[in-house]
């Protein structure tokens, strides 16, 4: 009885650790797509700017 005992203390605290670190997962996981999600963004605006600025040399050039 007395191992039964400990088991079940065990396990109750196992479950509440898997619920806190499936938490920690969790916010991770959205915090990790939220950079992500900007990173792209960033890298598709200095993109845009540098073709911007390529289209301005160009008609720069070829005005002269």
């Amino acid at each position: 009885m007395k191992r039964l005992l400990q088991y079940k203390a065990k396990l109750k605290a196992a479950l509440a650790e898997e619920t806190i670190r499936a938490r920690q997962y969790n916010a991770a996981a959205k915090a990790l797509k939220k950079v992500t999600n900007e990173t792209i963004e960033l890298q598709r605006k200095v993109e845009d700017e540098i073709v911007k600025l390529a289209q301005a040399a160009s008609r720069t050039e070829s005005a002269q």
